[in-house]
C-alpha cells in the first residue's frame, strides 16, 4: 500500500482491497448496507404518516415566516416545509406524529424522537466508520470526502467494491428474502 496520503491510491492499493479486504472493512461494510435499509424504510414509513397528518392538519404557513421569507401563504403538504407553519401548529404536528409512531411500534431512543433521523444518525455514523477505515487504501477521509460533497459516491463505490465478501443477513443472523418465481 502506497504511504503518501495525498496521491491518488494505486492499482495495487485498490486491487488489495477488492480481492483480500480486511475482515473489519467488510464488517463495517455490512453494517452501512444494514443502516442504509433500515433508513429506507424508516423514511418512508415516517413520511408516509407525516404527510397524512399534515393533509389532516390543513395547517398554514406562520405569518411572520411569511414576512421573514417573503412568502405567500399555503397549506403545509410537504413534511420538510413543517418548520414553515406556527409553533402552536408544529407542537401538534409532532404529536400527532408520536401517537403515529406508536402505533406503528417504532422503536426510538427516546419518545418525540423520529425514527427516520434516528435511522439517518446511525447511518451517517457506519458511513462515516467505513469511510475512515477505507482511507489508508483511498487516501481520502470522511471529513475530506463529507466536506467535498462526496462522502455518499465514495462510499457507494466502496461497496461496490467489497460487494462480493458482504453478507449483512448472515452477519445479523437476518433471514434472507426469498425469491418466487
Amino acid at each position: 500500500m502506497s504511504d503518501d496520503k495525498d496521491t491518488a491510491p494505486t492499482l495495487s492499493d485498490v486491487l488489495a482491497l477488492r480481492d483480500s479486504p480486511p475482515a473489519h472493512i467488510v464488517s463495517l461494510a455490512d453494517s452501512v448496507v444494514m443502516a442504509m435499509s433500515m433508513y429506507q424504510m424508516a423514511a418512508e414509513t415516517v413520511h408516509g404518516y407525516a404527510s397524512a397528518v399534515l393533509s389532516e392538519m390543513q395547517a398554514r404557513t406562520d405569518h411572520k415566516i411569511q414576512e421573514l421569507v417573503g412568502m405567500q401563504d399555503k397549506v403545509i403538504l410537504d413534511p420538510k416545509e413543517a418548520w414553515l407553519m406556527s409553533l402552536d401548529d408544529y407542537a401538534k404536528f409532532q404529536s400527532r406524529c408520536e401517537e403515529e409512531r406508536i402505533k406503528r411500534n417504532l422503536d426510538v431512543k427516546e419518545p418525540g424522537n423520529c425514527p427516520a433521523l434516528e435511522a439517518q444518525r446511525l447511518l451517517n455514523e457506519s458511513t462515516k466508520a467505513f469511510l475512515d477505515a477505507l482511507a489508508p487504501f483511498t487516501h481520502v477521509s470522511f471529513d475530506r470526502a463529507w466536506m467535498t460533497g462526496q462522502s455518499e459516491k465514495l462510499r457507494d463505490w466502496g461497496l461496490n467494491l467489497l460487494s462480493k465478501h458482504l453478507n449483512p443477513h448472515a452477519r445479523f443472523n437476518i433471514p434472507e428474502p426469498s425469491v418466487s418465481a
